[in-house]
């Protein structure tokens, strides 16, 4: 049951209560745990003791939808006005010492941090330390077994779907209509939709395009696929269902015969990093030693850097996969951006991503979907050895 496990890990953490609020849809959190779909027009809480029983804690004004969608749910409060509503929450954080909510210290961890940093303040005023939520989200978005089917259906179609676009490209790179980034992107995404993936996105980048990590081609200026140049194609989709997680694949390629020397250097700086990664993520698992998402990040970084680019590679090295969007809020492989403490725990989605980024020139990112599970990690979607080439 999930409320048991939760109400466990909370023990594990000496947390007294986990405090999920929301306005106006604001935290996602609280609707995956409520089953309650739609925003509502005032502030709700959820309200996880310890021990006992859970409160669902909302507006009178709301109160004729103010119907969870889980059974563990039992109890249902409405408060009238903003003093009645703190009165209720004063009696049921009576006694907690720590509190969690979708909090991080300074504000390090924005897919966690989702509560107005006023509201967190009164909670504190009433007694209790407020401690982030972050490792109770991690254990809220564990896959199951219909998910990890639903997510490596889809990593199928994502690398079928990569390999038909590069090889339309390269077919047309020497014509006299070549194919453009925009073009390639609404083939990519009607493909995706004729396999019955939905969500598709898609990033075709030429050369200097691809060194913006999140370069998004235009209509008003299409770059067309010429030989000698560097192509990069990154495309994400899932299968439908509310929770179906995305999968997500980077590949690269070259438009002729001999890459440029500067171009293969990145590349394989690129691919042993990845695969350092990997590497970490196989061999922690096999020694039973639990990962923090940081700490994958500041191995490939390590390992970036000591093959002489330490400024180039200027994002994270993975993400968490979900379902709401591609960028998931379970834990990320990240000390750099959104530094990330969380322990990576199976089941879940990650990518392992790092890139390297010559602005004005070229760009090289290599990405795979991955799994962790009870029997380790998984790559789901390709994984890249050679430039893709005509």
């Amino acid at each position: 049951m999930l409320l048991t496990d939760i109400q466990a890990a909370m023990g594990s953490h000496r947390i007294d209560g986990w405090l999920v609020a929301s306005f106006r849809g604001s935290n996602p959190i609280f609707h995956d745990l409520t089953g309650i779909a739609h925003p509502f027009t005032r502030r709700t809480v959820l309200w996880l003791p310890a021990q006992g029983d859970a409160v669902l804690l909302g507006s009178a004004v709301d109160g004729h939808s103010l119907v969870s969608g889980v059974d563990w749910i039992k109890r249902t409060v409405q408060y009238a006005g903003l003093s009645d509503l703190q009165h209720h929450l004063t009696a049921l954080l009576h006694g907690a010492q720590r509190v969690a909510m979708e909090y991080t210290p300074e504000g390090t961890n924005p897919p966690i941090s989702r509560v107005d940093a006023g509201f967190v303040d009164w909670v504190r005023a009433q007694g209790p330390a407020v401690v982030s939520s972050g490792d109770l989200i991690s254990l809220l978005l564990r896959w199951d077994a219909g998910q990890v089917a639903d997510h490596r259906a889809a990593a199928v179609i994502v690398d079928r779907v990569r390999a038909a676009a590069f090889r339309e490209a390269f077919a047309r790179t020497d014509t006299v209509e070549p194919a453009t980034e925009h073009e390639l992107t609404a083939t990519i995404l009607a493909q995706f939709a004729a396999a019955g993936l939905v969500d598709g996105g898609v990033d075709v980048a030429v050369n200097a395009h691809a060194a913006d990590p999140h370069y998004v081609p235009s209509a008003e200026r299409p770059t067309p696929i010429r030989p000698g140049d560097s192509l990069l194609i990154d495309l994400w989709a899932r299968r439908p269902g509310d929770r179906s997680p995305f999968a997500d694949s980077t590949w690269m390629g070259f438009a002729g015969p001999e890459p440029p020397p500067e171009l293969m250097r990145a590349f394989i700086a690129v691919r042993e990093a990845r695969d350092a990664g990997i590497a970490l993520l196989e061999t922690a698992w096999r020694g039973g030693r639990a990962l923090r998402g940081r700490e994958v990040d500041r191995h490939v970084r390590a390992l970036l850097v000591g093959q002489g680019y330490p400024t180039q590679f200027s994002h994270r090295t993975g993400h968490s996969l979900g379902w709401r969007h591609v960028h998931g809020d379970g834990t990320n492989l990240d000390d750099f951006e959104f530094p990330d403490d969380r322990m990576l725990a199976p089941v879940a989605g990650v990518t392992v991503e790092p890139g390297l980024y010559f602005p004005g020139r070229f760009g090289v990112r290599l990405e795979v979907s991955i799994v962790l599970t009870e029997q380790g990690p998984l790559v789901t979607t390709g994984r890249q050895d050679a430039l893709e080439t005509p």
